[in-house]
């Protein structure tokens, strides 16, 4: 698999979050605004320019695909017998 084929495979994310215990209130505002921002002509303009895509979700659905990913890499690193540091 090419880099090419894997950036058309659309398996990887880039994420951004809040701290733990930051209040919902904050994490609303951001995430208001985030979607905002995400949801522009413009940004998705320039995003598709960079071969990019764009997608916003909930918070919780951001909290939901974090749990999942450290199942799932903890799973990896312990197969690969990859100890924590």
């Amino acid at each position: 698999m090419t880099f090419e084929d894997k950036a058309e495979n659309k398996g990887d994310t880039t994420c951004r979050g809040s701290r733990a215990g930051t209040p919902k209130a904050i994490i609303s505002k951001l995430n208001t605004a985030n979607l905002k921002i995400i949801k522009s002509d413009a940004f998705a303009k320039k995003m598709r320019a960079a071969g990019c895509g764009t997608m916003g979700s909930t918070p919780q659905d951001f909290a939901k695909l974090i749990a999942e990913d450290a199942t799932k890499f903890a799973k990896i690193a312990q197969a690969g017998h990859i100890a924590a540091q």
